[in-house]
């Protein structure tokens, strides 16, 4: 991997996050507005493998760490910031892999349940941690991964 990429997935994943959360989380602070701030992690953040790209391993493991954080700094303020998870899902970067039925299944067969992640089934997740119901959920990384990080 060349600097210049490395740096690239970094700044995109990790330093976008923390540019956001600041200033996201500064205005919620100005106006005294109490909610949520919903990072999107990865499974791979937690569980990474060899066949894993670095720097995107690298950047959303700190996401996780900077969730945390943020977590801390802004409970006070009726903050929670919170992250998902997602394991493997039907995107630009993933297409390629979706495409060939066999790295799909293979891909697939690493999950409890049995199948790969649907853009749908983040809704759930997402609309919890943005509720009520989680009130009390600060700090966590819910993982939306079919199992994935299970097995």
């Amino acid at each position: 991997m060349q600097e210049e990429e490395w740096e690239r997935v970094i700044d995109t994943n990790l330093k976008g996050a923390w540019l956001m959360a600041r200033e996201v989380g500064s205005q919620m602070i100005e106006y005294n507005i109490s909610g949520r701030i919903i990072n999107i992690a990865s499974v791979i953040g937690v569980k990474t493998s060899a066949k894993r790209v670095l720097a995107y391993s690298v950047s959303k493991a700190g996401l996780v760490s900077l969730t945390q954080s943020f977590a801390l700094e802004l409970a006070e303020k009726g903050i929670c910031v919170n992250a998902i998870g997602p394991g493997f899902f039907p995107t630009e970067l993933t297409q390629i892999v979706f495409e060939d039925a066999e790295r799909s299944k293979r891909n697939a067969d690493q999950t409890c349940i049995g199948r790969n992640g649907e853009m749908e089934d983040l809704d759930g997740p997402l609309l919890f941690l943005c509720s009520e119901a989680s009130r009390y959920v600060t700090g966590q990384v819910l993982m939306v991964d079919g199992g994935f990080t299970a097995k």
